[in-house]
């Protein structure tokens, strides 16, 4: 603020300046003196005999801001020169060996098992027929008087395979509500149902491989107890049929019972039953039946099919399987 005030009074400082000069008067009293401190301050100093020269207009100087000291930069320092990293060198391919030479090692022979059909001692060449009605020693079965003639070929399958022996249970059998498991084997009776035409199965539940047998024998054990005293009982009128399947129970063949029990020769080609006062009972017989070619497959299964007019012409139960097997 002085400054600036000292700069406005420095026109009228040169105005009284020129006019001493101009005049050749002495210089003004203190008592007048244009730099009276009053005078100065006010700017109202008393007029002399001569006219003072215009004062000059001087541009008022705006108060500047006070230059702010603006930090001298310092130095930095030039970066070091950091080193160029050297040139790692590449890796170089490595070529392949080529043609490179296995030494011979011993190879240990490894057996590696390969399904093969089981292949059974038999001698076709060797067969000799049997007689109709002469007993087979070479089967489990013997003592059974066979009914025809049969090749050697009977004994392709020496193993016996249990398809069916039901002493705990069905063994995965599959049967219709006229059969039951009782007593260690599959029975088939009713004196409250059936009492009209009917058809019930006894149906081994899994296909069974014969496929490697050039031959097999179905063996189980049969028994018939028929009711003669039922008035309305007709001869023949009850039946059971053993059957074999070649294509998983999608066709069958019956098969004919041998050898056939007592008084049932004359059923042909099943067991069955006697009719009013005429019996055809018989008790627990073994029966050894060739199965033929159509079910040496790896699909077969075996079926007892029973059927008739009326179950109520049979005891309950009037039909009996057990113990079978294929050999």
């Amino acid at each position: 603020m002085l400054r600036g005030r000292l700069r406005s009074l420095l026109p009228a400082l040169v105005s009284v300046a020129l006019a001493a000069c101009a005049t050749g008067q002495e210089e003004p009293s203190d008592s007048s003196s244009p730099l009276d401190k009053d005078a100065v301050m006010f700017d109202d100093a008393p007029a002399t005999d001569s006219p003072a020269p215009p004062p000059v207009d001087v541009p008022e100087f705006v108060d500047a801001p006070t230059p702010v000291d603006v930090p001298v930069p310092v130095d930095v320092p030039v970066p070091v020169d950091v080193p160029v990293p050297v040139d790692v060198p590449v890796p170089v391919d490595v070529p392949v060996p080529v043609d490179v030479r296995v030494v011979d090692v011993p190879v240990l022979d490894v057996f590696v098992p390969i399904d093969v059909p089981t292949v059974r001692d038999v001698s076709v060449a060797d067969a000799t027929p049997f007689d109709a009605g002469t007993p087979d020693a070479g089967f489990p079965d013997a003592g059974v008087a066979d009914t025809g003639t049969r090749d050697a070929g009977a004994r392709a399958c020496p193993t016996t395979l249990a398809l069916g022996l039901f002493d705990t249970g069905t063994d995965g059998w599959t049967f219709d509500s006229l059969w039951r498991q009782a007593s260690g084997a599959m029975v088939a009776g009713s004196t409250t149902r059936f009492s009209s035409s009917y058809t019930q199965n006894l149906t081994s539940g899994a296909d069974t491989d014969l496929s490697g047998c050039s031959a097999a024998l179905l063996t189980f054990t049969v028994r018939l107890d028929d009711d003669p005293g039922y008035e309305s009982s007709v001869d023949k009128s009850e039946r059971l049929s053993p059957q074999c399947s070649g294509d998983a129970g999608a066709t069958w063949t019956s098969l004919t019972p041998s050898p056939w029990p007592a008084r049932q020769s004359p059923c042909a080609t099943t067991y069955c039953s006697g009719g009013y006062n005429s019996t055809r009972a018989f008790p627990t017989t073994a029966q050894s039946i060739a199965l033929p070619s159509a079910c040496l497959t790896t699909r077969a299964r075996i079926r007892f099919q029973a059927r008739g007019a009326s179950v109520w012409r049979l005891l309950n139960p009037g039909w009996t399987v057990d113990s079978i097997r294929v050999n």
